[in-house]
């Protein structure tokens, strides 16, 4: 190559500018580089693969034990709060609430939420479904009269509010019938609950009396 030549081939590759575009992932790419090399080095670095399967299968299942949990007790809890189970096997607190949608979907809904509660065997659910059939009829006459009478004495209520003449004598029965319709409908419940615990184990008993009104459980 001529002296020329090789002056102009000087020239040319030292004006030659080459624009290389700038990747923004180079930094990382740059540590994942270092800690690979780190973890290939120095085993000990390295989280044992079985580790770290059974940590994260423990969180998964104590994560889901803890929604199966919170679950159950608002499940429990709004059953508790509406006195659902209460509104069935009670005509007092039925009347006192003017539900008239207790039954028949009620019953069967707060029976098998019992059923899985109470871990009730075939057999028991069996036997609780054809028992509490059986007040249903009993306790709805009840709740209609109680409404009844609690409709009657309103009556008298508003008379007395407006200074009206009111009978007192016919006032009294009506307290008085209530009082007594108040009374066999408790008899009654506890009558029922008392078969129902009959039906259940010491731990099935413990969890179903929970349900129930302090003033409504049989004696021990």
């Amino acid at each position: 190559m001529k002296k020329q030549e090789r002056d102009d081939l000087r020239d040319h590759l030292m004006q030659w500018d080459v624009q290389l575009e700038r990747d923004p992932a180079t930094s990382r790419h740059v540590l994942n580089r270092i800690a690979a090399d780190r973890v290939h080095r120095e085993p000990w670095a390295r989280p044992p693969s079985v580790v770290t399967y059974l940590l994260v299968a423990g969180i998964a299942a104590i994560v889901t034990l803890g929604v199966v949990f919170i679950s159950g007790e608002r499940t429990r809890a709004r059953l508790l709060q509406d006195n659902q189970y209460q509104l069935i096997i009670d005509p007092v607190t039925r009347a006192d609430l003017h539900r008239d949608d207790v039954y028949e979907d009620r019953l069967l809904e707060q029976l098998a939420w019992m059923q899985s509660r109470l871990d009730l065997s075939r057999e028991q659910f069996m036997q609780l479904v054809d028992l509490h059939r059986n007040y249903t009829d009993t306790f709805n006459g009840l709740y209609q009269e109680l409404v009844s009478l609690e409709a009657e004495y309103e009556h008298f209520e508003v008379l007395r509010k407006n200074d009206q003449m009111v009978d007192f004598i016919a006032l009294y029965d009506v307290l008085n019938s209530r009082k007594q319709a108040e009374n066999q409908a408790h008899d009654l419940s506890r009558e029922l609950i008392s078969r129902v615990s009959a039906i259940l184990t010491p731990s099935q008993k413990t969890a179903y009396l929970s349900l129930i009104k302090p003033d409504l459980k049989p004696n021990a």
